[in-house]
């Protein structure tokens, strides 16, 4: 039937019925492409296309990725390349922060406390518990030692020395200065000398006699001699103070000229031992106050002197140099003080060059009586019987006793000296050698009366005071004769190339005042003035 009928139609009807069927079949292939895209595009197959939103009642394709939300991304994820990947920071432990790190607004920092060095401790602090604490022990003040304790090692220990019990002094000694001293419980004497020596020869040893014999008695009933030792040949340094009794022999039949058994019959005498600072003045007078105090304390007296055997300065430093001038009158000054009074005297007859204007106006405040020589001293020889017999030092404790005025015993000592002069070998040698020797005693009171008078702090520039106060002053003379009261001279028997008169000036002036020497210069016709290391005219 179906053949009849297309038998029957046209030609044009036979191509409008073909072109109806295509379009039908083009509108059935559509629905069923909206229906099922995916069998027709392969990429859109397994799974590329998860969803088809409807719009305008069409199912839209979406494409596969966190781009497009197909998966959106978690929170802790960013989308790169439409793919979903780990953020970055120590939130996300991408990366994780270490053990020593806190993970602070998404960054690994530094915990804070010692243990992770943020910060770190102090060279006195330890790290507990995460925390600085200042390290145990005295070194760090935790604890601070006591005041009788010294600090050892980090450990407090007691400070040695008998102020602190360690060790204690044995019964009947006294703990003077910190340390242990023979019993000062004794009554005041009539005198009390101290004799400075300082040991500084490079031939001289600890062990060897010496100093020792240069007196023969240090003590009676009236006297008691202080030997004040500055021993520069120890190491360390020191100053040592003894008080020889009556029963010191330094005889050497017995112990020779020293060794070790000497050494421990001469410190059984030693009262005390002071280590010397380095050579500062300043350090030295420190040192040497409260040794003079000591013998003030041990041996009080109704009168007190200071002998010195060594060289003389000319400028009034004390034991050759030992404090400079200032305080060298600072120390004369502290002695006056614990004393109550001037020294009694001050006998430097045996040292070069201290009978000189600068000497006085520097000590004249300080002491009644001043024995020196305008000279160099000694380098003269004697029998040595006599010189046990007549020597002022040898037999020092002869000539103070209360029957006697200290002003009278000063003058039977230097006569003494005169005496072992005219003895057949010193005589002789002095004047084979043309030795000058002279020793003058001055009254200190009456210093002031003749520097005023003859104008002495400025009329003369150098030389002998007394040849100036004759030409200049004659009227005056007799004030330099109440100073100089007392003088002895060789003028007699060795001839002399210049006149001395037994108290001389020098070119310079030591200024108490500003501590300055005062130099006469010729070419300006007056003093220039120098201080340290600076020139002022």
């Amino acid at each position: 039937m179906l053949n009849k009928f297309f038998k029957n139609i046209t030609k044009r009807q036979k191509q409008y019925g073909i072109g109806v069927i295509i379009l039908l079949f083009t509108l059935i292939g559509v629905v069923l492409y909206m229906r099922t895209p995916e069998a027709f595009d392969p990429s859109l197959q397994l799974g590329a296309i998860t969803a088809r939103p409807c719009i305008g009642r069409q199912c839209v394709m979406i494409p596969k990725g966190c781009t497009f939300n197909n998966p959106a991304c978690a929170a802790n994820q960013d989308c790169k390349n439409n793919q979903c990947t780990l953020k970055q920071g120590c939130v996300y432990s991408n990366p994780s922060c270490n053990a020593s790190q806190n993970c602070v607004n998404n960054q690994c920092v530094l915990k804070q406390g010692c243990l992770y060095g943020n910060p770190l401790c102090n060279t006195n602090q330890d790290c507990v518990n995460n925390q600085c604490v200042i390290k145990r022990g005295c070194a760090y003040n935790n604890p601070a030692c006591a005041v009788n304790q010294d600090c050892v090692n980090n450990q407090c220990v007691l400070k040695s020395g008998c102020l602190y019990g360690n060790p204690t002094c044995n019964p009947g000694d006294e703990c003077v200065n910190n340390t242990c001293i023979k019993s000062i419980s004794q009554g005041k004497k009539f005198l009390t000398l101290v004799v400075a020596t300082k040991v500084d020869n490079q031939f001289a040893k600890y062990e060897n006699m010496s100093w020792e014999r240069d007196i023969k008695i240090r003590a009676n009933d009236n006297i008691q001699i202080f030997d004040l030792v500055i021993w520069n040949i120890t190491s360390p340094k020191k100053i040592s103070l003894y008080k020889f009794d009556k029963t010191f022999n330094s005889d050497p039949i017995k112990y020779g000229l020293g060794g070790q058994d000497w050494v421990n019959y001469r410190e059984s005498f030693n009262i005390l031992n002071v280590d010397i600072p380095e050579p500062d003045s300043k350090a030295h007078l420190e040192v040497l106050k409260p040794i003079m105090k000591t013998v003030v304390e041990n041996q009080p007296a109704e009168h007190y002197g200071i002998k010195f055997f060594g060289h003389g300065t000319g400028n009034a430093q004390l034991f050759s140099g030992f404090m400079n001038t200032t305080d060298s009158e600072s120390l004369l000054s502290y002695i006056n003080s614990i004393i109550g009074k001037k020294i009694d005297f001050l006998d430097w007859d045996t040292n070069c060059g201290d009978g000189v204007y600068n000497v006085a106006v520097s000590q004249y405040r300080y002491a009644d009586y001043i024995l020196a020589s305008d000279l160099d001293r000694g380098a003269y020889e004697f029998d040595w019987d006599d010189g046990l017999r007549l020597k002022p030092s040898q037999i020092l404790v002869t000539f103070f006793s209360p029957g006697k005025t200290i002003r009278q015993s000063l003058i039977d000592m230097v006569n003494s000296e005169r005496l072992l002069w005219e003895t057949q070998t010193t005589k002789n040698d002095m004047i084979a050698k043309q030795t000058k020797q002279s020793v003058s005693i001055y009254d200190t009171s009456k210093f002031e009366d003749l520097m005023a008078s003859a104008n002495l702090d400025k009329g003369i520039h150098s030389g002998d005071i007394l040849d100036y106060v004759k030409k200049n002053y004659s009227a005056q003379e007799q004030k330099f004769y109440d100073f100089r009261f007392h003088y002895i001279s060789n003028k007699d028997f060795v001839t002399w190339n210049e006149n001395r008169n037994g108290f001389w000036k020098d070119s310079w002036i030591w200024d108490t005042k500003i501590n300055c020497f005062w130099i006469w210069d010729n070419d300006i016709n007056d003093y220039r003035m120098i201080c340290d290391d600076r020139t002022y005219p």
